[in-house]
């Protein structure tokens, strides 16, 4: 069994209609972790998942107000959904989003 694991940052607006405090457009500076167990190498490269592809997804939030109706329970789960749709035969998957230092949100299957 193969483990990889990645991490990275990016920069978003975030809101939360409704919300007492996240009601109002806000940012944060987001860390997200990801690790991947597999016990098959993709061909022909001899990858279990590239590993431009974990920062190709979060790019897209990066400087943008993407995550805007979104908590970072909901961004964890969209991203564990585009991981697993990229390497089926996963044995298992998790992603953390830190939304601030002190507190992150987790999704695993």
């Amino acid at each position: 069994m193969w483990t990889i694991y990645k991490k990275g940052s990016f920069e978003s607006a975030h809101l939360l209609e409704g919300h007492p405090q996240c009601g109002k457009l806000h940012g944060h500076s987001y860390n997200w972790e990801v690790w991947i167990q597999n016990d098959v190498l993709q061909d022909p490269y001899g990858f279990i998942l590239d590993f431009h592809l974990f920062k190709q997804y979060f790019d897209q939030f990066d400087h943008s107000n993407i995550a805007i109706k979104m908590s970072a329970e909901e961004i964890a789960r969209e991203a564990y959904k585009y991981f697993k749709k990229q390497l089926p035969t996963a044995n298992f998957i998790r992603v953390r989003i830190w939304e601030t230092a002190s507190c992150y949100a987790e999704y695993e299957q």
